[in-house]
């Protein structure tokens, strides 16, 4: 980059680590957050007490509030969202005078509902932009903060960053990948969250490990199947393809998988109150829109809406979606 300097919007859980992760590359990482006594603790303590309150972060990330201190990010040529989809928009328009020209990374995993935008898309339109890309992979956010290996794959579709950009993302233990479908990226990251809703509710029901990986396949199935007919090819076996689906899909600790888990046993749990975003709601209902209009068939994203919609009839749909899925051919 042309300073080294680099800017994270969200101090939550993912942001932190990412700021983490960057620290090793960058004399500075500015963390900018909308809870002041995160900024607080952060400044005082480098320390995140509210997500991360065991582990002791790199000298050189320092926090701001977002609300109070946006004009900060102008120093910065590398601006990093990690904020959830349903407030990019209001923070991007927040920033927009302060992200002139810079390049923009969205780690977002959701869709803007009901114009069916994909993040980048937003912010190109918020920032008048054409640098801003994506970034998604099978990374916990509790391991990442602590160097595990770990692997993520760049959505950049210009060439004269991709070198530098990929050089400042990676470290010894952090992988980088790349592609240049920046949507296809983010779209791998939408679909692997509904799909890991649909095995957590397939393995509240069914306990056997054939059957799992079973169901887990023709998931994988259905997502390159909407991924290619999207005209976003290649991306399958990229560390946002199989290897997001995977961890979603079979680690515990997956909200989304967890949340699969909850209404497959019946929970009840509202949604429009939790204090975790289960971004997946809203997206599986656009992904089933934008498949509708392509004239594509996908019936594990339907399946995974009508558990959303009413989960008093999940186990009936669920044998009618294993019986539907045996007479699919991808």
């Amino acid at each position: 980059m042309c300073r080294d300097l680099a800017s994270i919007i969200g101090s939550g859980s993912f942001g932190t680590s990412i700021a983490q992760v960057l620290a090793l590359n960058f004399e500075e990482i500015r963390l900018f957050g909308r809870d002041d006594e995160i900024v607080a603790s952060i400044n005082n303590k480098k320390i995140n007490n509210r997500y991360h309150p065991l582990i002791k972060l790199n000298k050189n990330i320092f926090a701001y509030n977002i609300y109070n201190d946006h004009k900060l990010l102008r120093e910065s040529n590398l601006i990093i969202f990690c904020v959830p989809s349903g407030v990019m928009r209001d923070v991007a328009h927040l920033c927009r005078d302060d992200i002139l020209d810079k390049i923009v990374i969205s780690t977002a995993k959701g869709i803007e509902y009901p114009s069916l935008k994909y993040m980048t898309t937003l912010l190109k339109e918020e920032l008048n932009s054409t640098l801003v890309f994506s970034l998604s992979g099978p990374t916990f956010a509790d391991e990442l903060i602590r160097n595990n290996l770990s692997g993520m794959t760049l959505g950049i579709d210009n060439y004269d960053c991709k070198d530098k950009l990929i050089r400042s993302l990676s470290t010894s233990n952090l992988m980088i990948d790349f592609s240049e479908n920046v949507e296809g990226v983010e779209l791998c990251g939408i679909l692997k969250n509904i799909y890991a809703v649909a095995v957590g509710i397939f393995d509240s029901f069914i306990t056997s490990n054939n059957a799992h990986y079973t169901f887990l396949n023709l998931a994988y199935k259905e997502m390159d199947y909407i991924l290619k007919s999207l005209k976003f090819k290649d991306l399958s076996m990229l560390f946002c393809g199989f290897g997001d689906l995977s961890l979603t899909s079979n680690i515990d600790k997956s909200r989304n998988r967890t949340l699969g888990l909850i209404i497959g046993k019946y929970i009840n749990i509202d949604l429009s109150k939790s204090t975790i975003t289960f971004e997946s709601v809203k997206s599986a209902k656009s992904i089933e829109i934008i498949a509708k209009n392509h004239g594509l068939d996908v019936p594990i994203i339907r399946f995974v809406n009508m558990a959303f919609n009413d989960p008093s009839n999940i186990r009936k749909n669920m044998t009618n979606l294993l019986i539907n899925l045996n007479n699919v051919m991808y």
